[in-house]
C-alpha cells in the first residue's frame, strides 16, 4: 500500500504506533519495550513539530545518488521508506545519499552529545562532509529516536524498505 499517497495523516499514526514504547534491536527492527518507553502514539506527539513532517529515506527526487530499485518496484510512497521528522529537519535530509542520511539519522538518535559529535568525526574520516549549517542544525537538535533504527541499517534499498515496511506493519 502506497500509505503517503492514501493518506498523510493514517501514515503518521501508522508510524506513531509503531515506534511507541518501541526499543530498537541491533538489525534496526522495532521490538516491544518497556512501558513509557518513547511514548509516540499520543496527541502531543501527533499535534507537535516534532513529528509533523513526512521524511522519504529515498527522496521523492530521484537523483544519482539512488539506485533505481526503489523507483521502479514501487516502494517509494509505502511506509518502509517513511519516518517521522520536523519540517526543518525534513528540508535539511532533502535528497542526500544513503550515506549521508545514515550519518545524519545516527547523530540525532544518539542520546549523548559527545556520541553525536563522534558519529561527524567518523563520517568525515570515511569522507562524508557536511557543511556548517547542516551541522550546526544537527548538534543543536534535541534527541530524535525514532531516527535510531534508520542508522542501523547499512545499505537502503529494496530489500531493507520491505523488511523495515513489514516490520513496522507487524508491530
Amino acid at each position: 500500500i502506497d500509505f503517503y499517497t492514501v493518506s498523510k495523516p493514517l501514515t503518521r499514526i501508522v508510524l506513531l504506533a509503531a515506534h511507541d514504547q518501541s526499543s530498537v534491536t541491533d538489525s534496526g527492527h522495532l521490538t516491544q519495550g518497556k512501558h513509557g518507553l518513547h511514548p509516540y502514539l499520543t496527541v502531543e506527539q501527533f499535534n507537535g513539530e516534532e513529528m509533523a513532517a513526512i521524511e522519504h529515506i529515498a527522496p521523492q527526487t530521484r537523483s544519482n545518488n539512488w539506485g533505481h530499485e526503489i523507483y521502479a518496484a514501487g516502494y517509494l510512497h509505502r511506509i518502509g521508506n517513511l519516518t517521522l521528522t520536523s519540517q526543518k529537519l525534513n528540508s535539511s535530509f532533502g535528497a542526500r545519499s544513503w550515506q549521508e542520511k545514515r550519518v545524519l539519522y545516527n547523530a540525532l538518535s544518539q542520546q549523548v552529545q559527545d556520541d553525536a559529535r563522534q558519529t561527524f568525526d567518523a563520517a568525515l574520516a570515511g569522507g562524508i562532509a557536511f557543511g556548517e549549517q547542516t551541522t550546526d542544525l544537527m548538534k543543536s537538535y534535541r534527541y530524535t529516536p525514532i531516527l535510531e533504527s534508520l542508522s542501523k541499517f547499512t545499505d537502503w534499498n529494496k530489500t531493507s524498505c520491505e523488511d523495515r515496511g513489514k516490520n513496522i506493519l507487524e508491530r
